[in-house]
């Protein structure tokens, strides 16, 4: 392949004449371009035949839907549907690199954003195995997703991703319990400093909550003694009335 420099060059912004060597040029204008295109991928073609069959299909699946996106001929169910935080979806995940999920995978919706949602990978892997950033869910409960096997959230692998990746919807982790788990984990794997201040703001207001507490109990105790000798003073009175 030509060397990345030269195309890097192309893509490079020239303050002077404020433009880029390949702006208004199309791809066919660099004859270069198209032989590296074909060469990289007599390469591909190499390396994927060494390929298990499952990993093949997941990933012509996966490119199908990638050049389908491209074209604008995909069929994207949820582009325009709500998926609320706590949904089940299924996801494609193609055209990953190094330890990154890839083909299709399951995930749970944490919030929607305009475009896409952001979006935890789930596996089955990934259940009570000890890692810090990962969140059990336990199978077949309904408020827990209803998953067919007990699960594990993957965290560190948060991500956005366009709703044309959802190929489906199954059902939604409702416990409110275990939502704010995970929105309380993840503050503190991917925004430490933020976790540690919400900490400090928490045991100030337990702090604050314990000095109301026991301010309540003495007003409560003083109250009591404010009764009593109110009580005592009415008995006098009356005492005294009853004398005269």
């Amino acid at each position: 392949m030509r060397s990345r420099n030269h195309y890097e060059s192309q893509l490079r912004f020239n303050k002077r004449t404020k433009s880029r060597p390949c702006d208004g040029k199309s791809v066919t204008d660099d004859p270069q371009l198209i032989l590296d295109y074909l060469s990289r991928n007599t390469e591909f073609d190499t390396f994927i035949r060494g390929w298990k069959l499952d990993e093949g299909i997941k990933w012509i699946l996966g490119y199908d839907r990638y050049i389908l996106d491209k074209k604008s001929q995909l069929n994207a169910p949820f582009i325009n549907q709500t998926l609320p935080p706590g949904t089940i979806v299924l996801c494609d995940f193609y055209g990953h690199m190094g330890t990154e999920l890839t083909f299709e995978h399951p995930a749970i919706v944490l919030t929607e954003v305009y475009g896409g949602i952001v979006i935890c990978p789930i596996s089955s892997k990934s259940y009570q195995d000890g890692v810090s950033s990962h969140i059990d869910l336990p199978q077949g409960v309904p408020t827990m997703g209803d998953l067919p096997y007990a699960s594990g959230i993957k965290l560190e692998q948060t991500r956005f991703i366009s709703k044309s990746r959802v190929l489906k919807k199954f059902k939604r982790v409702s416990d409110n319990a275990k939502l704010m788990e995970i929105n309380l984990k993840l503050t503190k794997e991917l925004m430490p400093f933020f976790y540690s201040e919400i900490l400090k703001d928490t045991e100030s207001n337990n702090d604050i909550l314990h000095w109301k507490e026991q301010e309540i109990r003495a007003l409560k105790e003083e109250k009591v003694l404010l009764e009593e000798e109110l009580r005592l003073k009415s008995e006098k009175i009356l005492e005294l009335e009853k004398a005269h």
